[in-house]
């Protein structure tokens, strides 16, 4: 749990997929020392909806979370309430199956990554794209935000064009699952 981007991109962004994980006391104190909070030290467990739980015991009122499952975004989305904002982040999408219109509900923001159904099951309900092989998806007004947000950050130029969504031209996945 942290407020510090940089260590949000080196643990979300860098090592992304990791569901499990050990106690490295080295790995923990830097974590400490870089503003992060360390759910459970003794085992470094990774469980999501603790996390976020433990974020609004901290007195965070706005957070992130990524997601590999509904049911988990389900769950902190129900945390939320008129102080505590949940922005969901859907990851590691591939061979999903649910349905596209609780997905819509639940995450603000998901990877297309191989899945078939992501690709083609939120077809007109998505706000906004980044990314064309692998694109991310805006699924709420905040997640739009959030990705227009970030294209502030990108150094290259970029192209801001209106039209439907989702937009896969190019090398996409093979097979989509």
């Amino acid at each position: 749990i942290t407020n510090n981007p940089k260590l949000v991109q080196g643990l979300c962004g860098r090592i992304s997929g990791i569901v499990k994980t050990s106690p490295i006391p080295k790995v923990i104190e830097k974590i400490e020392k870089a503003g992060g909070y360390v759910l459970n030290p003794k085992t470094a467990e990774i469980n999501q909806i603790k996390g976020v739980e433990k974020a609004i015991e901290l007195g965070y009122k706005r957070i992130g979370v990524s997601l590999t499952s509904l049911e988990d975004a389900i769950k902190c989305k129900s945390l939320e309430n008129e102080d505590i904002k949940i922005i969901t982040f859907g990851v590691h999408t591939t061979g999903i199956d649910e349905n596209p219109e609780e997905l819509a509900k639940y995450f603000d923001l998901i990877t297309a990554c191989a899945s078939k159904m992501v690709r083609e099951g939120l077809k007109g309900k998505i706000k906004a794209q980044i990314g064309v092989s692998v694109p991310i998806f805006a699924l709420s007004q905040i997640g739009k935000e959030l990705l227009l947000e970030r294209a502030k950050d990108v150094e290259k130029p970029i192209l801001i064009s209106v039209e439907e969504l989702p937009c896969l031209k190019g090398k996409q996945p093979n097979p989509l699952i």
